[in-house]
C-alpha cells in the first residue's frame, strides 16, 4: 500500500494512527517528555516525515538534548548550534541519546530523520543542563 501525503490519512487508517499514538507516547515516555521537571522543549513526530525545529533558547546558557525513537530501525538527530554540528544515532527500542549543547545560540536547529526504512515514531527533549 502507497504512503499518503500528511494531511491523507497516512498509512493504515485509524489502525496506523493508533499505533502512531502508541509508539509516540512511547518515545516521550523514554525521553522524559511526560515527567514531572524543568524542560524548555519536547516535541515527537512520525519518522516519515521527520522532526525539523529551531526553538528559541536563552543564548549562552548550556542545554541537554534527549532523543528516542519507538518503532522499527534507527533515526539520525542532529543538533547545531553556532556553526557546531553534532549528529548521532537512535535505535528505535533502544536507551534515549543525549547531547549537550554549551553556550547556546539564541536558536538551535534540531532534526531527526529516518535511518533507511526505519518506521515509527521519534521524540526530543530539550532541559537545562547542570553538571
Amino acid at each position: 500500500m502507497a504512503a499518503t501525503g500528511a494531511g491523507g490519512g497516512g498509512r493504515g487508517g485509524p489502525g496506523q494512527e493508533e499505533r502512531d499514538a502508541k509508539l509516540g507516547h512511547e518515545a516521550e515516555a523514554a525521553v522524559g517528555a511526560t515527567a514531572d521537571g524543568p524542560e524548555l522543549g519536547t516535541g515527537a513526530g512520525r519518522l516519515a516525515e521527520g522532526i525539523h525545529t529551531q526553538p528559541l533558547l536563552t543564548p549562552g546558557e548550556s542545554y541537554k538534548v534527549s532523543f528516542a525513537c519507538a518503532g522499527s530501525g534507527a533515526a539520525e538527530a542532529t543538533v547545531q548550534s553556532k556553526g557546531a554540528t553534532e549528529v548521532k544515532k537512535v535505535e528505535c527500542g533502544g536507551a534515549p541519546v543525549h547531547m549537550r549543547v554549551h553556550d547556546a545560540a539564541s536558536r538551535v536547529t534540531i532534526d531527526v530523520t529516518a535511518v533507511g526504512e526505519a518506521s515509527g515514531m521519534a521524540a526530543y527533549r530539550i532541559a537545562e543542563f547542570t553538571p
